[in-house]
């Protein structure tokens, strides 16, 4: 039985790291709110940060977001992915007209 199976909730990150490390298929499933979003009042404010994008790219192909919520439309996490990019992609066209 995989290690992981024993524990549903850890904060034993060195244990986590390590098993990440030595195991090559794994599914984590996490909840994007409050996780990879800060929990907010209105769901319409909602952002994610560059950062976690990008580092969702460094496991491709073995990550995946799946989500059992809606995609498209205002409230979906399409959304929130587009504007997070187009928010990017604005900073980096300011800092390059800056140099």
């Amino acid at each position: 039985m995989h290690p992981l199976h024993h524990q549903s909730l850890s904060l034993d990150h060195a244990a986590f790291v390590k098993t990440l490390a030595t195991h090559e298929n794994l599914l984590i499933i996490q909840d994007l709110d409050g996780v990879c979003m800060g929990l907010v009042n209105d769901p319409l404010t909602r952002t994610i940060s560059p950062d976690y994008l990008t580092a969702t790219q460094a496991f491709h192909p073995h990550f995946y977001v799946l989500t059992n919520g809606e995609h498209t439309g205002k409230r979906g996490v399409n959304r929130i992915v587009e504007q997070c990019l187009a928010e990017q992609c604005l900073a980096e066209q300011c800092l390059a007209q800056q140099n």
